[in-house]
């Protein structure tokens, strides 16, 4: 395995050029962006400067219907790659998150 050498100008550079340079490393299927959609800046930049990159989206089964909304739109807007995971069919959603605030 050989060592991957980042230029210095990632230091400094915009967030569009180190996807861009991930890209020319990596190629477009070797580079996955994982988004919560609570803000979408992090997707159209990914998106608009590596288009084609795929987008990750864990549905959580708890997405607000805003949320998904918003995904639907950035989808179609922007062209997006866009994979959504969702859960297995045997898991359920519960309400633990309303009294376990540990877990």
């Amino acid at each position: 395995m050989s060592l991957i050498t980042f230029p210095d100008s990632l230091e400094t550079g915009q967030p569009a050029d180190t996807l861009r340079w991930a890209a020319q490393q990596f190629g477009v299927d070797g580079l996955v962006v994982t988004a919560s959609f609570e803000d979408a800046v992090l997707v159209h930049v990914a998106a608009t400067a590596v288009p084609g990159i795929e987008i990750v989206l864990l549905d959580t089964q708890y997405l607000f219907a805003e949320t998904k909304w918003l995904v639907d739109q950035l989808t179609k807007t922007l062209d997006l790659n866009l994979r959504v995971v969702n859960p297995l069919p045997n898991v359920q959603p519960d309400n633990l998150w309303q009294s376990d605030m540990e877990g």
